[in-house]
Parts: C-alpha cells; sequence; structure tokens
C-alpha cells in the first residue's frame, strides 16, 4: 500500500507540471504556519498579510495567529490544548503550552530554482514540540513540492505537495515521519505505541470572505478539521471599507489657471472647506507665486497619512490647473513638525486618478521646523486658522472596548472582558493635551491572579494631563497622571533626532505609584497581590506596590525606510530597582503597528538568561473594521507563561514620542502618504488596490535584489 501511494504521488507531481495557472494559495498548517498538514514549507505568506483560526487534530486543538512580520520572515504564535480526557487533565500544568514559531526565507525559486527556508517551532517555554528544520518548495504554476529535513519532533525527512485544482480549492499531502517527545506524550495523553502511518491528506477549501476550512485524514486514524480568517494588514482586518474621500459639488469645481483665480477667495473657501468636511482644525492657508501652502493639525485619524492623502484630495479639485508646488505641513499640538512639497502634476494626477506609489521619489518631505514657512520663502498673504483653531478643543466620546485574554491559566483558556469607555479629550495649539478614559465594565470573565486591575469595578483607565515642547531636530515631552489601569506618576523624555529623523538619542524618567486595583482612582496603600499558585514569582523585598519610585533610561532608535521598522535600545533602572537593557522592534503598516521587546536584567526569569520577552500591539479601530477615527489601542504583553512579575517592567504611558511623532518621520510619511493616494486613486478609477503582501528572501535583501522585485 505504501509503494501504491509513492507511485501515484509521482504520476500526480510528473502530470500537474504541466498545469498553466500561477499559485497564489499558501495555507496553514495544523498549527498556523505556512505549510502541509504537520510539516513546514518554504512558502511564506507575504508581508503583512496572514491568518488566524482554530484546528482540531487529535489529540490537540490549537488557537494561532501567523503573519509575515516582514517579506523574508514568518511568525506564529499559538495556544495548544489536549482534547482526549478534559476531565483530568490536572488545570494548566497538564493541559495547555504556549507555543512561538519561526521561519526563514533564505532563497527565492523559480521555476526548478527552489525556494529555501529554515526555521524552528516551538522556540519559547519548555519546547515540547521543538523542532528546528531546513526546507526547500519548488512551485510550478498551481502546483508546489515540498522536501525538507528536521530534527527533534521531526524526525528527518519529511515532504508532501499542494495542488491548486480551482481557485478555492486545494489539495494537499505529506510524508512525516513524526517523533513526540516523552513530555509531549505525557502533557497531551499521547500513546506510546503511535501510529505506523506517516501519510496525511486532505483539502483545503477558500472562501471570498476570507473565511477558509479545512479537512484530512491523518496517519491513517483521525479525520482533522481547521478554520481560518485571512488578513492583510494594508487592508480593514474583518472587513469594510473607509468613508469615501470627500470632494467639493462637481458645479464647484471650476479650475480656472492661476492668473484668472481670485486667490484671497480661494484661501478663505479651503479653510472654511477643510475646516469643515476634514478631521483636521488649526487650518492656515499661505499663497504664493503659483504656490499654495496648507497648515493644519490631524484630529480625526488614527493615520497621519490618511489624513493628509484626504487633504491633498480635496483640495486639488479647487486649485488653478497649473499650480506649481503645494505644501503641507502638519501641526501637533499647534507646533509644525514635518512638511511635504508635492509637485502640481501630482494634483492634476490626482485628479485623474493616476497616481502611483512610485510617484513619491518626487516629493520632498523634511521634518521639524521652526515655523509654516522656510528662509527666503515669499508669500502674497495667509488665512486662517478662524473658527478651525476651536474646532475639536473639547471631544467627548463612548466607546466599547473589546479585551480578549488568550491564556494558560485554567481549563478557559479564552478570556475577554466588554466595556464601555467614558473618553473625554481636550486639545490646545500651545503644546498642551488632556485625555481622560474612564472604563466601565459591562460583561467580564477574565480572571487572572497577577492582573487584578482587569476586574468588575468602573475605573480610571488613562487620565493624563501633556505638554510637548519641539525644537529644531529635538523634542521634550512630560506627561502627569494616571498612565495606565495599573501605574499613576510622570514621565517624561527628551530626545535629539539626526537630520531625517531616522537616528535619534535621547532618555526616559519616570516617577510612579501603583494604583489600588478596586479603587476608581485612588494609590495602593498596601502591597498588591498578585499571586496565584506559584505561577508568578516575585522577589521578597525587591519592590513594594505601596511606594513611590521611580525609574530611568538612556535610549536611541533607528527607523529603518525600507520596512517602517523602530528599533530601539534602552539601558537604565527598571520598576524593581534592578539595571538592565531592552531591546524593541516595532513594525508598522501605516497605523497598525506590532512590536516584539526582549529583556535583561539583574532579576532573570528562572531557567533563562533574560528576564523577560513579549509583544507590542497598536491596533486603531480603523485597521479592523475600516473606520476612521484618531483612538487607537495600545496593549505589551509577555509570551511567557512564567517570569518574575516586576522585573524589566516599565511605568505605562499615553503617549510616547514614538506614538506622537513617529508617523510623521519624513521616510515613513513618504511611503505611507503614496499608498493612500494610490489607494484614492484605484478608487477614482475602479482599478485594483496597489498590490500588498510581497515575498523575497533575505538574501534578495542583503544584496538588494528586493529592490527589482514585483511589488
Amino acid at each position: 500500500m505504501t509503494r501504491l501511494k509513492m507511485v501515484l504521488f509521482a504520476v500526480l507531481s510528473l502530470f500537474l507540471f504541466m498545469v498553466p495557472y500561477r499559485l497564489e494559495a499558501e495555507s496553514p498548517s495544523n498549527a498556523g504556519f505556512t505549510g502541509l498538514y504537520e510539516c513546514p514549507t518554504a512558502q511564506m505568506p507575504g508581508d503583512g498579510r496572514g491568518w488566524f483560526g482554530h484546528s482540531w487534530y487529535e489529540p490537540y486543538n490549537s488557537w494561532y495567529v501567523d503573519m509575515g512580520y516582514l517579506p523574508w520572515m514568518e511568525f506564529n504564535l499559538r495556544l495548544t490544548s489536549f482534547s482526549n480526557d478534559p476531565f483530568s487533565s490536572g488545570g494548566y500544568e497538564m493541559s495547555k503550552e504556549r507555543g512561538v514559531d519561526l521561519k526563514l526565507l533564505l532563497l527565492t525559486g523559480n521555476g526548478w530554482t527552489p525556494f529555501l527556508a529554515v526555521g524552528g517551532t516551538d522556540l519559547l517555554e519548555d519546547g515540547i514540540q521543538e523542532a528546528y528544520y531546513a526546507v526547500a518548495t519548488w512551485q510550478w504554476e498551481k502546483l508546489a513540492l515540498s522536501a525538507g529535513y528536521g530534527t527533534d519532533r521531526y524526525n528527518g525527512f519529511f515532504g508532501g505537495l499542494s495542488w491548486m485544482p480551482s481557485d478555492s480549492l486545494e489539495l494537499k499531502a505529506e510524508y512525516c515521519d513524526l517523533d513526540r517527545s516523552e513530555e509531549e506524550k505525557e502533557l497531551f495523553r499521547i500513546a506510546s505505541d503511535g501510529s505506523d502511518e506517516n501519510w496525511n491528506y486532505g483539502i483545503h477549501a477558500r472562501t471570498d470572505l476570507g473565511l477558509d476550512f479545512g479537512i484530512s485524514r491523518q496517519r491513517g486514524e483521525e479525520w482533522c478539521f481547521s478554520v481560518s480568517y485571512n488578513f492583510d494588514f494594508s487592508r480593514p482586518l474583518l472587513g469594510g471599507r473607509k468613508k469615501r474621500c470627500s470632494r467639493p459639488p462637481d458645479e464647484d469645481v471650476l479650475l480656472p489657471d492661476w492668473e484668472r483665480t481670485d486667490l484671497k477667495k480661494l484661501s478663505s473657501r479651503l479653510v472654511d472647506e477643510l475646516g469643515e468636511n476634514l478631521g483636521v482644525r488649526d487650518v492656515e492657508v499661505l499663497i504664493g507665486e503659483r504656490k499654495i501652502l496648507l497648515a493644519y493639525e490631524n484630529i480625526g485619524y488614527s493615520s497621519q497619512a490618511e489624513a493628509m492623502a484626504r487633504v491633498i484630495y480635496h483640495t486639488s479639485f479647487l486649485l488653478p490647473w497649473d499650480v506649481k508646488v503645494m505644501t503641507l505641513v502638519v501641526k501637533v499640538r499647534g507646533d509644525p513638525v514635518a512638511r511635504v512639497d508635492v509637485p502640481g502634476s501630482h494634483v492634476a494626477l490626482l485628479r485623474m486618478g493616476e497616481i502611483l506609489v512610485n510617484d513619491s521619489r518626487e516629493t520632498e518631505v523634511t521634518w521639524f521646523m521652526d515655523g509654516l514657512v522656510e528662509d527666503g520663502e515669499k508669500w502674497f498673504f495667509c488665512t486662517g486658522p478662524g473658527d478651525t483653531k476651536v474646532k475639536g478643543v473639547s471631544e467627548f466620546r463612548a466607546m466599547i472596548s473589546y479585551e480578549p485574554r488568550i491564556d494558560v491559566v485554567d481549563d478557559d483558556s479564552y478570556m475577554d472582558r466588554w466595556s464601555v469607555d467614558w473618553i473625554y479629550r481636550m486639545r490646545s495649539s500651545c503644546g498642551w493635551e488632556v485625555f481622560l478614559d474612564i472604563r466601565q465594565p459591562l460583561i467580564n470573565d477574565i480572571d487572572i491572579p497577577w492582573e487584578p486591575e482587569i476586574n468588575d469595578y468602573t475605573r480610571i483607565y488613562k487620565g493624563v494631563a501633556s505638554f510637548v515642547l519641539p525644537g529644531n531636530d529635538s523634542a521634550f515631552l512630560m506627561e502627569a497622571g494616571w498612565l495606565d489601569d495599573q501605574w499613576f506618576g510622570v514621565n517624561a523624555w527628551a530626545r535629539f533626532y539626526g537630520k531625517d529623523g531616522r537616528w535619534w538619542t535621547g532618555a526616559r524618567v519616570s516617577l510612579f505609584h501603583e494604583r489600588d486595583p478596586e479603587s476608581f482612582g485612588s494609590l495602593a496603600d498596601g502591597p498588591v497581590e498578585i499571586g496565584g499558585g506559584g505561577r508568578v514569582e516575585t522577589e521578597p523585598g525587591s519592590y513594594r506596590s505601596d511606594d513611590w519610585e521611580w525609574a530611568w533610561w538612556l535610549q536611541a532608535g533607528y527607523s529603518d525606510p525600507v520596512y517602517n521598522l523602530d528599533l530601539m535600545a534602552e539601558w537604565g533602572r527598571f520598576i524593581d530597582g534592578d539595571e538592565g537593557i531592552k531591546l524593541t522592534a516595532t513594525r508598522w503598516w501605516n497605523d497598525l503597528g506590532i512590536g516584539f521587546w526582549i529583556a535583561k536584567t539583574d532579576e532573570l526569569t528562572r531557567g533563562r538568561d533574560y528576564s523577560n520577552l513579549g509583544m507590542y500591539l497598536n491596533i486603531p479601530p480603523g485597521a479592523l473594521w475600516g473606520s476612521s477615527l484618531s483612538y487607537s489601542q495600545e496593549r505589551e504583553f509577555s509570551l511567557l507563561s512564567k517570569w518574575n512579575y516586576y522585573a524589566a517592567r516599565q511605568p505605562g504611558a499615553w503617549k510616547t514620542p514614538e506614538q506622537l511623532w513617529g508617523q510623521l518621520q519624513p521616510e515613513r510619511l513618504r511611503g505611507d502618504l503614496y499608498f493612500s493616494l494610490a489607494g484614492i486613486c484605484c478608487e477614482i478609477s475602479g482599478k485594483e488596490l496597489p498590490v500588498t503582501g510581497k515575498v523575497y528572501s533575505l538574501y534578495d535583501y542583503l544584496s538588494g535584489n528586493y529592490r527589482m522585485c514585483d511589488y
């Protein structure tokens, strides 16, 4: 029977080599990473693309989130439990395991030249499903053939194929001599004798809604099922579309040349139009010789690029057709921070729906200014801000907040809390801003011993007064109040930027006190109980939650323009008084950010040579549902199941300098702006949105060949 399967496998492979279509379907394995069923392939989900889902493959149940963090790097986070003996699991230690999988694409293939990747599974925690592997994948149109070698759990050679007979159906088969570890057998109640069958095969069905389904027969023993949802960080993750960009009515669009335009009337109209129809305030318009400058502060969009794209689009229909330069100046709390000079030809192309992403090279973007205009510039007159200066000074909002927790606490791994956030925000044009968020829980089933602040009490979530003082290539920021649901205190930052804002150095100082987790806004008057059966390890006497403490860090950062990747290194004194270093890398897709950090201080986590590591998420509502809001939620959490709770910790913050100015870093703003403008043009002309999800290898990046790839 095994020989017959091998012959059929070879014949099917030779037949399918001639299928004249391009393969575009990568699908999740049982554990979530791109692959067949139990084994990986060298395929990648694509930059900023991925899926989250759930699979049942006896005796495992896995929840996972997989994404292309870089064009050549795949990251998979999963939580695995067993399903064959739910009544005798004995709690966390015998029921669940958190895993992180990582894969790097080394070489990009073409035809008979394979894609080549290396990676590892279960790289954190106890590594009971740990394995390291190298795999090659050949792609011919709708067929992919993979072969690899793995250590530990993969137990040598593995391989398989996938074939797409249609755009919505993928057939997969694999050979894998899986060898589970003794710890895995004990944890997941796996019989020691195992199975004689090493073949898995099945189908993966795709739908237009992004929801995929899989069914397979594995090891000749059981039927396995999976469901997953595909996402793309460059588009709303859960569907929906942003509101169409506004433009003046056709009868109001005249577009005469510069000489026949009443420039004073035009400038007054622009101030009124932008203030009334867009989420911007403090609008000023300067007009010179065939050039115009628009200055504004974004208050309605979590994305600075989206705000600027909408301003450019709306304005383009009101400007004379022969305008030479359109300049935009973005303010933050009344002070100019970034300037963008758009050629007049781009204004005309935008009206026709012909802007391309690569047109960004013709636009000049500069960073931090002393005033709206540069030395030596001549302008005829300035109009505004008028009533737009007080627009949005005071804002009240009620929002639904959803807080999920997927953790290894007990048999109920997935927990969540629904709340109403009562929000007040005061904006000024002189550096000050006040933000107050009172969170009122509605439905709460989160019960985590080391997060007592996630309870049923209505509390101040954040309440901060913040002041910023920008200078020429430097900035100073301070905030004080309820920094988050755990800390009260003061944060202060200093930043000194390089010429284009990519490099910076600075420092942070924090004075803080832990809050009472059960009160509306009071501080803790005794040690906060965070225990729970030994899950959280604390060093007695190293930190007292009922005392005022202070901490400091020297900081340095770099913004990589290729990937919109912020890198930051910090050295200093953390919450528990220990000194150490923290390294952070945050990838941005416009206003959606996902980061990873690792910290090492004097206090290490047992069994490791570092203190903690985790993830950082910045997800605005618009990234989920396609809405345009200025509010976004930030969350930072550990990737470990056990750690020393206060080690390597920092007090919370409402707006760090990177959150306040990061989107205005010149290269990042340039790329995000023209991606947004190209999207507007696609909407106007009915074309497909700009291509995303590019894949290239680490070799292509290091050699510079990635610049030649078709995006």
